[in-house]
């Protein structure tokens, strides 16, 4: 990996470290704990939208290039990329429930637009095989379908993912 991907991976583990904190969240009375939960909504929840967009946008413009120049990432590179994807999209999801309705509204304006474009590529009668720009519509497609998984569920060792208490928490105050 690069140096900025590095970097990027700190400062975003950093961001849900503090999104996280036991101590900021769950210590003091009842309404330090508001006051703690307000001001990480309010100064790290817009991570996510950022984040996200740029994260797709160049999830998008790397599998067009691929595909435009008939290149492929050999299977070892491909699967430590597929694990580190995963990694940053469990992450940045701890970001989004900071503020689970300005997510899930700012992933709706994400999907619709790529929800058309996918539509008009099926429908078009002539298509034989792939090219560079459905190959990066279908991988802007894969991960916001990831990025949502993800922010509504954590990982666990079975198969069934778990709805994480936040989510609990935000769908019983709604």
């Amino acid at each position: 990996r690069e140096w900025r991907e590095e970097a990027l991976a700190l400062v975003l583990e950093g961001c849900v470290l503090l999104a996280g904190d036991p101590w900021l969240l769950y210590a003091g009375s009842e309404e330090s704990r508001r006051v703690a939960q307000t001001a990480l909504a309010s100064t790290l929840a817009p991570l996510y939208g950022a984040f996200l967009s740029c994260r797709v946008k160049m999830a998008r413009l790397e599998e067009y290039y691929l595909t435009a120049n008939e290149a492929e990432l050999d299977e070892v590179r491909e699967e430590i990329s597929a694990v580190d994807l995963e990694e940053e999209m469990a992450s940045v999801a701890c970001l989004g429930r900071l503020n689970l309705s300005a997510s899930l509204e700012y992933l709706s304006s994400l999907f619709q637009p790529v929800l058309q474009n996918l539509q008009s590529l099926w429908e078009m009668s002539q298509v034989t095989e792939v090219n560079a720009e459905g190959a990066g519509l279908l991988e802007e497609t894969r991960l916001l379908t990831i990025s949502l998984g993800h922010l509504l569920t954590d990982d666990n060792s079975g198969e069934t993912p778990v709805i994480p208490e936040s989510i609990m928490m935000f769908c019983q105050g709604n």
